[in-house]
């Protein structure tokens, strides 16, 4: 998960994956003259079916219409939603929709399609944000830590109400979307927008209701880059900054994060994990991936 030059141009790419979930698979060369060795278990696991240990709530991807241009298709087609959020035979039956808050609301009719379909196949639809809209963001310092753009000084009112505004549009439409996220990836922003963990924490505490007003939504939280430490400006310090503000942390209804470059030992987090609320992998990008990946279902 080290590339990043995202390559969610497709309609459904970029796995989601809620509540977070790791798991390892072995393989053994295959011989037809070696015998495979018994493993013995180091101890016996005792599993208590009446005692929830991890909920998961869910698999899906992304549909990102803006960012299909170099197909020249635009959005899903119904038998790629039908693949993807179907259950049947050669479909994969994802189960979350994630859907693209444009800064143009002249745009937000691009989301709608696939996600009054996949809503219908079942899926769950949640929003991400990449940028305010451009009367309310100037230019940054064009490095991963300083933005392409900056959310001006006191347009943190402004942009609450964007957000709601997405909110009402998107509901108007039949889709119940489920949450929509202060930011994506504030913390690797040279493409998009830069958030410090102090501003989206105030942004949360102080505008997480306008966010969710005269709505049914969940407000997720930024959804960081990188997740494996805990310095300024790191993955977990958006969270760790959101759980000890005690505002912030009752107006934030789930955490969202992304993998990537985090190794196996920076993945656990006892701090969001014992907080009361979901966390959700939101992207993730996989060794074998490739650059047109997208709508590549063997690959799914």
């Amino acid at each position: 998960m080290l590339n990043f030059r995202k390559m969610l141009k497709s309609g459904v790419a970029g796995l989601t994956a809620a509540t977070m979930a790791a798991g390892m698979a072995a393989m053994l060369p295959g011989n037809d003259n070696a015998e495979i060795a018994s493993v013995k278990a180091a101890s016996t696991a005792t599993v208590d079916l009446s005692k929830t240990y991890q909920y998961i709530r869910g698999f899906g991807g992304m549909n990102h219409p803006e960012w299909q241009s170099y197909n020249g298709g635009g959005d899903m087609k119904d038998s790629e939603i039908q693949t993807a959020f179907g259950n049947g035979a050669n479909q994969l039956g994802l189960t979350i929709l994630r859907i693209f808050v444009s800064d143009d609301k002249n745009a937000w009719k691009n989301a709608v399609p696939t996600a009054q379909k996949a809503q219908k196949l079942g899926a769950t639809v949640f929003a991400t944000p990449w940028n305010p809209p451009a009367s309310m963001r100037h230019g940054g310092g064009k490095q991963p830590t300083s933005g392409l753009y900056v959310l001006n000084d006191g347009a943190e009112g402004s942009y609450a109400q964007h957000l709601n505004s997405f909110v009402k549009y998107i509901e108007s439409q039949g889709i119940n979307l489920y949450s929509v996220s202060v930011q994506n990836e504030p913390d690797y922003s040279q493409e998009w927008t830069y958030w410090s963990p102090d501003r989206t924490t105030n942004f949360i505490a102080n505008y997480g209701q306008a966010v969710k007003q005269g709505t049914k939504t969940r407000l997720m939280s930024p959804e960081s880059f990188q997740y494996g430490y805990e310095g300024s400006g790191h993955g977990k310090m958006y969270y760790k900054k959101i759980i000890q503000n005690s505002q912030a942390m009752a107006n934030c209804d789930l955490f969202g994060t992304h993998f990537y470059g985090t190794q196996r030992n920076g993945m656990d987090y006892p701090t969001v994990e014992n907080s009361g609320k979901e966390i959700w992998m939101t992207e993730v990008y996989v060794p074998n991936s490739n650059a047109n990946s997208a709508n590549n279902w063997p690959e799914a």
